[in-house]
């Protein structure tokens, strides 16, 4: 009889245990397969393009307007949802701040007039203060939207954060935005003056080891937004199950 219980007693213990190892190594096969998929995609450059496409696509949507459905259907508290979005703002509205003292509108970039530059020599001088001047412009832009709405969020009452935030829309993005066309701005006026200073030498090193490193950052921020807003359209579709 004690052989007997013993038997009872081990039999779902081994059951148990095949079941658990069944799902183990199920997972190990799905994360072979994730690996060699993504290898795959990796190394097929059509691939890597629709990838690029689909992020592309996905990044059009507005991280704040996602949070905002999460804090509709109470996935996220008010507190929450406002500490995230006025730290996304403050946050730009920093680094908005530290771009603008690199900025340099009022610095004399002049072309040499004994150099072929293929532009009227007025055009030429005329470059430098546009684009440090456009970057000037949006970085300030940034920092005062960001300082607005990171302000004016603290006085929104919680119940009617989600329709203020709503009826914002595409303007809680205008500091992201002008933080944006100001670094675009501010890199090419650098690179500029550094054709104007070392003449072929500042074109091929804006053409070599500027222009990669800024394709490499935009497609890197495309991605990472497109993963974010996934997660949130993800969290979103998910329905809360109340015991």
């Amino acid at each position: 009889e004690p052989a007997q219980h013993r038997k009872m007693w081990m039999g779902p213990a081994r059951g148990g245990s095949k079941a658990m190892a069944m799902r183990a190594a199920a997972q190990d096969q799905s994360k072979v397969g994730l690996i060699e998929s993504s290898a795959s995609s990796a190394s097929d450059p059509l691939a890597l393009l629709e990838d690029l496409g689909e992020d592309v696509k996905a990044s059009a949507h507005s991280e704040m307007m996602l949070l905002r459905s999460l804090l509709a259907n109470n996935k996220v508290d008010p507190d929450s949802f406002r500490e995230r979005t006025q730290g996304a703002w403050e946050m730009i509205g920093v680094v908005s701040a530290l771009f603008l003292t690199m900025d340099r509108y009022t610095e004399v970039v002049e072309c040499d007039p004994e150099e072929e530059w293929g532009l009227n020599l007025h055009v030429c001088n005329t470059i430098h203060p546009l684009l440090a001047g456009t970057a000037t412009i949006f970085a300030v832009s940034s920092v005062v939207t960001s300082l607005i709405l990171s302000t004016q969020i603290k006085f929104v009452p919680d119940e009617y954060l989600g329709d203020w935030m709503a009826t914002l829309t595409w303007s809680a993005e205008f500091p992201l935005m002008f933080f944006i066309l100001s670094i675009i701005s501010w890199a090419l006026d650098l690179s500029w003056r550094g054709v104007v200073h070392y003449g072929t030498f500042g074109m091929v090193f804006f053409g070599g080891m500027v222009a990669l490193p800024g394709v490499c950052i935009i497609i890197f921020y495309i991605r990472a937004k497109s993963l974010t807003n996934k997660y949130l359209l993800l969290s979103a579709s998910e329905t809360i199950t109340t015991p």
